[in-house]
């Protein structure tokens, strides 16, 4: 089953095209990596995967359903983490978490304490985010994006300034929700030597 397709889709700028005529489509279950260098449009298709601007023309459909007639219930089941999640830094990770879920409105307690122990932050919930290392500020981003059980996931760079331990605690969330609960995962990535290590452990 696709969850994601995107059809002859374009976009302009200004005078400037950023995209032009793409098409791809990512399954159930499947980890879809979105290669390309800096200014190569990557964001720009994420923007409009989401709703956040509208192509100029083409289709893009998320969970069989169009964004730009359906959108609500295109995102009902969506997860996004951008590149630098935004926090409460005064609250508790269990409270940004908290926050989230309310928007949500419907998190089981189960649920929201599996996210916690999945991120590998049940030692460190508590703690005021200010205290947070940037790794555990990415992980604690993923958190927010799997509370609503996303059935897609959208990662915009989600390896951006971790170390190699980073790196390894992200990619085997992301393979472990893939496997164990058919979640479709769109990551975007500057294709560098970065991403060869971690593509090597989605394998």
């Amino acid at each position: 089953m696709n969850v994601i397709t995107v059809k002859n889709v374009s976009k302009s700028i200004g005078k400037r095209q950023i995209i032009k005529d793409i098409s791809f489509e990512v399954k159930e279950g499947e980890i879809f990596g979105f290669l390309g260098k800096n200014g190569a449009g990557k964001s720009t298709t994420i923007r409009m995967m989401t709703g956040l601007i509208t192509p100029d023309k083409g289709n893009i459909q998320v969970m069989g359903y169009d964004i730009r007639t359906k959108f609500t219930k295109a995102m009902e089941r969506v997860g996004t983490v951008v590149e630098n999640p935004e926090f409460y830094l005064s609250l508790t990770g269990r409270e940004n978490l908290m926050c989230v879920a309310r928007m949500y409105g419907n998190v089981a307690k189960s649920w929201f304490d599996y996210v916690i122990d999945l991120i590998g932050l049940k030692d460190r919930i508590d703690d005021k985010v200010r205290k947070y290392s940037l790794g555990m500020k990415q992980r604690l981003g993923l958190g927010q994006a799997l509370l609503c059980n996303p059935k897609v996931l959208i990662l915009d760079e989600p390896t951006n300034g971790l170390d190699p331990l980073g790196i390894v605690a992200c990619r085997e969330i992301i393979r472990k929700v893939s496997k164990e609960y058919g979640t479709a995962v769109f990551v975007l990535l500057i294709f560098c030597l970065k991403f060869s290590k971690f593509a090597t452990g989605l394998r």
